[in-house]
C-alpha cells in the first residue's frame, strides 16, 4: 500500500485517483502522505480519493462530493461545507 502511493506520488500524473488511500498507514505514514499530497497539489496536481475519514478530509481537501447508494447527495466546497454544517 505505501509503496504504491510513493509510485504514484513520484511519477508525477496530473490527476492521481484514490481508493482509501490512508487505510492501513502508521501515524508517521499518515503525516508522510498528507505532507507528499500536499506538495502534489501545490506543484499543480489534481487529487481524487474515497475515504471514510471526514475528519482528515477537512483538514486536507479543497472540495467534497458525498456520495449515498451511489449518487452524490452533497457536492461543495469544503470551506462552504464545514461552514453550513452540511457534514454533520
Amino acid at each position: 500500500h505505501k509503496l504504491a502511493l510513493i509510485a504514484a506520488f513520484t511519477i508525477h500524473p496530473k490527476i492521481i485517483i484514490m481508493d482509501e488511500p490512508m487505510n492501513g498507514l502508521d501515524p508517521h505514514a499518515m503525516v508522510t502522505f498528507k505532507e507528499s499530497l500536499n506538495i502534489y497539489v501545490q506543484n499543480g496536481g489534481t487529487a481524487i480519493f474515497s475515504t471514510h475519514l471526514l475528519d482528515i478530509a477537512e483538514k486536507i481537501c479543497t472540495k467534497i462530493a458525498i456520495l449515498k447508494d451511489g449518487k452524490i447527495v452533497l457536492q461543495d466546497d469544503m470551506d462552504s461545507a464545514t461552514k453550513t454544517g452540511s457534514l454533520e
